[in-house]
């Protein structure tokens, strides 16, 4: 681990976005062979401006983590390659860093206070044809997502209270088949009732003529 001020070469920029990889020189002592062997150590650090080019001399600090891998920053660039440092943006200075991050929560915080405001409303008042949010002036950068998601949420109302032009053909506003009005009954369901009702008052007058003929027979 880097100490809190450490020198070292960028060996990887322009690859990710405000951040670069820089070598620290460090050496290992072999025990066995009595002796230093190099070993340097890879760091991914943050330049908030892209200041940095491959093969500059910098010095990081540690203390600033941006995510998992980045915990270090740079803080001045010792020795430029290539570029000079008047043709680059110029690295922040620790203050301004600070002042960056506070102005960064500052916007966090305003927009988790807008989401429960606007979570608190009643659906009612959100879902009402016509009403229009007012952002208030410490919103900050979500009103814009705001007025979209309540924009979205009255076009879907909209779109569902439409009725269904397969409404009257017996099915759901979704298309899919609904409750048929009762009593009726499509022409195969017709045939079959009245094929069924055949073939029982045809039974009946087999019945009726065989015991007309047992009694004729026994008479």
């Amino acid at each position: 681990m880097a100490g809190p001020n450490a020198t070292g070469v960028v060996v990887s920029a322009g690859k990710m976005m405000k951040t670069v990889k820089v070598r620290i020189a460090q050496q290992n002592w072999n025990n066995h062979i009595r002796k230093f062997f190099s070993k340097p150590t890879h760091y991914l650090v943050r330049d908030p401006n892209n200041s940095t080019r491959e093969g500059d001399i910098v010095r990081i600090a540690a203390g600033f983590r941006v995510s998992k891998q980045v915990r270090h920053v740079v803080t001045a660039i010792i020795a430029p390659f290539g570029d000079t440092l008047r043709s680059r943006p110029h690295v922040p200075s620790e203050a301004k860093r600070q002042r960056q991050l506070e102005a960064k929560r500052h916007a966090k915080l305003a927009r988790r206070a807008e989401r429960r405001r606007l979570s608190a409303s009643t659906p009612n008042e959100v879902n009402t044809p016509g009403w229009t949010y007012t952002p208030d002036a410490s919103s900050g950068p979500s009103e814009s997502k705001i007025l979209e998601a309540l924009e979205a949420a009255e076009a879907k109302a909209q779109a569902e209270s439409i009725t269904s032009p397969y409404a009257s053909e017996g099915t759901t506003a979704s298309g899919a088949p609904g409750a048929i009005a009762s009593g009726a009954r499509g022409p195969q369901e017709k045939s079959q009732v009245q094929r069924r009702r055949d073939q029982s008052l045809n039974r009946d007058a087999d019945k009726a003529m065989r015991n007309q003929e047992d009694l004729e027979r026994i008479s």
